[in-house]
């Protein structure tokens, strides 16, 4: 059977990426370089399976470069960088050897990731709350508990973190003149929206409510 192209459309969104129609169907797409590198035109009789290989190629280096330009800027988890080439259209097959070129050379690394959101985030919001985050990013659980015992050496670090911001938010309460234990329920409510567990709350709540403000 003869394998001919029949149209080579650009695409909408890439206009330096086209696809591929032979025979009248859909059959790969590839950059315009390939095709003029590849004298690719309407009506010539290909090679598909040695075509599809160069595409498949040309298909993996874009879908590399576009994965390193998402993640140049900020760290991202695995499953944020595989979303984006998704959404760009890129192939399973292309994205897993791109995935693993990440990985090889550390581009991706979630425990890393982990260890750096938790570095920000338990100067500021409970452990509940960070773990939720982190298993939303699609960071698996054993992973998330991995990063937590590597700060466990600055458990005082974080209940000092939580005292603050317990605090602040007491004082800002304070100015709405509640009765003592509406405003103990308004600020235990707060901490833990913010992820804190029942007895961390419990704990900087009593230090507050213990102070001279209630004797």
């Amino acid at each position: 059977m003869k394998h001919t192209i029949t149209k080579i459309e650009a695409q909408k969104n890439k206009r330096e990426r086209v696809n591929i129609y032979i025979n009248e169907e859909y059959s790969f797409s590839c950059s315009m370089e390939l095709v003029y590198r590849y004298n690719l035109e309407k009506g010539r009789n290909v090679d598909l399976d040695y075509i599809k290989e160069v595409a498949n190629e040309d298909n993996y280096i874009y879908c590399k470069e576009t994965a390193l330009r998402i993640i140049e800027r900020t760290l991202k988890t695995e499953k944020e960088v595989i979303d984006k080439l998704q959404n760009k259209g890129f192939e399973k097959n292309v994205i897993d050897k791109v995935m693993d070129f990440l990985r090889q050379y550390d581009f991706v690394d979630d425990y890393k990731y982990v260890k750096c959101y938790m570095k920000e985030k338990l100067k500021v919001d409970g452990k509940k709350k960070i773990k939720f985050n982190l298993l939303k990013k699609g960071i698996a659980e054993s992973t998330i508990d991995e990063g937590f015992r590597f700060y466990d050496k600055d458990e005082d670090e974080y209940i000092n973190s939580l005292r603050k911001i317990a605090e602040k938010k007491y004082n800002s309460l304070k100015k709405q003149n509640l009765e003592q234990i509406k405003l103990r329920k308004k600020l235990c409510d707060y901490l833990l929206r913010k992820g804190y567990s029942w007895s961390e709350v419990k704990l900087v709540s009593n230090e507050l409510f213990n102070s001279s403000d209630f004797e």
